[in-house]
């Protein structure tokens, strides 16, 4: 049980009653047999009369328990499928109470599947507003809520000083925690929200404070801007900058000509064209004698950057190395491309003014050091980060209150709109004649699945089953695999081989959502999309569309879920019908969380986020007032609640 538990990431009481509920179910109304309505949510309080095991005479391996319950009003009959264990829980003359939904079904009114406890006036499962969990293997719903009910009495210090609690109407921690696992009323858990939400985003108002006033002490190599030769470059791109382009390289100029370092984050849209608008960084710095670093999250991505920057820099005669587990070129250039492993690797740069990184939006106080450790001028690099994953303004000024900010909100000219069409179950057969069309023509394809194996019990689709079902349908195509698990040669070896057209279908996981550019690919497939988050399957859909070819994204679900199939669809087809990846994500965030929204890798510190709200912005600002109240004056346990804040 601890190995199942730690894998949800509870190592401690703490942990435990820190994994919030998901969702809730509402028990809490108790009926009468005759009177419990269909199809909602019932507690009936009852005594079992018969109960019974069988296996199903229909279907093989299938069990049920049937038993007939009553009570002053009348009897009804229950049925669980496939739990066996509860013919023997459960004995005749038992009072049990049961939570769930009564059905009309052709052998009369059934409860099916309900939750049960015995009769008593605390209930943990059943007569209340009940919670559902994140949960794994192993591990159900029912353990989860015990466990969590038995270490409710363990009593913690309240991290926030009285008169912060007093000030902004806030419940007691204790209270809080106990409201959020089995609130008494939806009241008592939207106060429970709002207290652990306020604390999640004070945190991370203090410290993006506590960077931004450490920072301010740093002192930077000042490179002054050189308009002249900035233009130059520019006249000799093949396009013209757009004029979000050209305020972000300004932005960024005008910081690098200051003494102390910048701290910016740049962010554009998927394709907005990020990566000119960095390259004019390092050419600024690397023209004036320093050196510059350019950091990716993945070794495929840094040697697509490599390419790209050496393309553009090569002409004024700059030489772009490259720093990788498996490629060592250039290690003196004045521009060096590389992963995170740049860091921990022995290469020294004496002469290092600035870093760009790629995909992390916030590059924490250890990493700062690493940096300043690697270069010889005794000073902290200047440092830019780059992230194509859509923060709407107002949520990006919160969460990285210690970055300045650039966004570029419009795609380069000659970009045809990319085509998104939503696939239910049944509409497959267009979808490939369309693939089989484009292949023909030239083009390439991307499938994306969620996982790389099937799993057991799983609707959700893999790799290795998308290779299979493609292999049936496109016996005579190129196709090869990608995913994490394949060793940096390999996956090197796969986009190399997709990169040169000789690899016309790649399916492969989200290791190709960040960055990844193939302008010959013009197809891209999500299975099971509605697993994804609208800002992770806009980068998806980025992938495509990236020349003047006409582009088509397919996002397909399997609809079988039918309780949420409604609200799935709905989400798709306005996914389907909006470009704008801040729309999207603003969308997102108002009904899912930021790992939900933005995937866990690319959320990063969000995840720290379980409650709080990014659209609450009442909340926010509260937090930001608090914030600066307590900063100048951090009692202990303040101090002590922001250690545990991983930023990175």
């Amino acid at each position: 049980m601890h190995k199942r538990l730690a894998a949800l990431g509870i190592q401690s009481v703490e942990d435990l009653l820190q994994h919030y509920p998901s969702r809730y179910e509402d028990f809490s109304q108790i009926y009468s047999i005759a009177e419990a309505p269909l199809d909602s949510a019932v507690t009936l309080n009852v005594t079992i009369k018969k109960i019974a095991s069988r296996t199903s005479w229909q279907r093989r391996r299938f069990t049920l328990v049937e038993a007939t319950v009553t009570d002053d009003s009348g009897q009804l009959k229950v049925v669980w499928f496939n739990q066996t264990y509860i013919a023997e829980q459960l004995k005749v003359g038992m009072m049990v109470m049961l939570s769930g939904k009564i059905k009309q079904t052709k052998y009369g009114k059934q409860l099916v599947n309900p939750v049960f406890e015995k009769t008593k006036s605390e209930t943990v499962h059943t007569a209340r507003i009940v919670p559902h969990y994140p949960t794994t293997y192993g591990i159900t719903q029912k353990q989860l809520r015990y466990f969590i009910s038995q270490e409710l009495t363990h009593t913690f210090t309240d991290w926030l000083p009285p008169e912060v609690i007093e000030q902004y109407d806030l419940l007691d921690y204790n209270q809080a925690i106990h409201h959020i696992h089995f609130p008494d009323s939806y009241e008592q858990l939207e106060q429970a929200k709002r207290r652990l939400g306020f604390d999640e985003l004070l945190l991370l108002q203090l410290v993006s404070l506590q960077l931004k006033q450490s920072l301010a002490k740093e002192k930077a190599v000042a490179i002054p801007v050189d308009e002249a030769s900035l233009q130059q470059f520019t006249k000799q791109l093949p396009f013209t900058l757009t004029t979000g382009q050209r305020q972000a390289a300004w932005d960024i100029m005008q910081d690098l000509a200051k003494p102390q370092p910048m701290n910016r984050l740049l962010e554009g849209d998927v394709g907005a064209g990020k990566t000119v608008v960095a390259a004019m960084a390092l050419y600024a710095v690397a023209r004036r004698g320093y050196q510059a670093v350019m950091m990716a999250p993945t070794e495929v991505l840094a040697v697509q950057h490599h390419h790209k920057l050496s393309q553009l820099l090569q002409p004024y005669g700059l030489t772009v190395g490259l720093v990788t587990a498996h490629h060592r070129t250039d290690q003196a250039a004045s521009i060096i491309v590389g992963t995170h492993a740049l860091l921990t690797g022995g290469l020294q740069l004496p002469k290092l003014a600035l870093a760009v990184i790629d995909e992390q939006h916030r590059f924490g106080v250890a990493q700062r050091q690493l940096l300043k450790q690697k270069s010889g001028l005794g000073v902290t690099p200047h440092l830019l980060s780059m992230t194509a994953t859509p923060i709407p303004r107002t949520l990006a000024l919160t969460a990285y209150g210690d970055l300045s900010l650039s966004i570029i909100d419009e795609l380069p000219s000659g970009r045809k709109p990319i085509k998104t069409i939503v696939v239910q179950e049944g509409e497959r057969a267009t979808m490939y004649t369309h693939v089989a069309k484009r292949i023909a023509a030239g083009e390439q394809v991307y499938v994306v699945a969620p996982r790389i194996e099937d799993e057991e019990e799983s609707e959700k689709t893999s790799v290795e089953r998308e290779y299979k079902r493609l292999q049936a349908h496109f016996p005579n195509v190129a196709m090869a695999v990608l995913h994490g698990q394949l060793k940096a040669k390999a996956k090197a070896a796969i986009m190399d081989s997709f990169r040169s057209g000789e690899v016309a279908l790649l399916i492969t996981t989200t290791v190709i959502e960040v960055g990844v550019d193939v302008p010959n690919a013009t197809v891209m497939i999500v299975e099971n999309a509605e697993v994804f988050g609208l800002a992770q399957l806009h980068q998806l859909r980025g992938r495509v569309g990236r020349s003047d070819k006409a582009s088509t994204c397919y996002v397909c679900t399997n609809g079988r879920d039918a309780i949420n199939r409604v609200s799935t669809i709905k989400r798709l087809q306005f996914f389907a019908k909006t470009s704008s990846g801040f729309t999207l994500a603003e969308y997102d965030l108002d009904r899912r969380g930021p790992g939900d929204v933005y995937g866990r890798t690319q959320s990063g510190f969000l995840n720290n986020l379980k409650i709080a709200k990014l659209s609450d912005h009442q909340l926010i600002t509260m937090a930001q007032h608090a914030a600066k109240q307590l900063l100048p004056k951090l009692p202990k346990r303040v101090e002590q609640a922001i250690r545990q804040v991983h930023l990175e």
